[in-house]
């Protein structure tokens, strides 16, 4: 058999990092100290990125 024939190409799937620095609040929901959460990420009042919450149970 050839090296080729036996190495496999393997494409990790990244599309889960992938997240907003900053989003867009509608005005009437909109209030100044407030937190915003939108899947796993987590926004300041202003709309920037805080963090992404980690799962307790995720296994690494």
């Amino acid at each position: 058999m050839s090296e080729s024939a036996l190495s496999t190409e393997t494409k990790r799937d990244y599309g889960h990092l992938v997240y907003p620095e900053k989003i867009m609040i509608p005005e009437k929901i909109h209030k100044r100290g407030r937190t915003y959460k939108l899947n796993d990420c987590y926004y300041d009042h202003d709309a920037y990125f805080i963090c992404i919450r980690q799962d307790s149970k995720s296994i690494l």
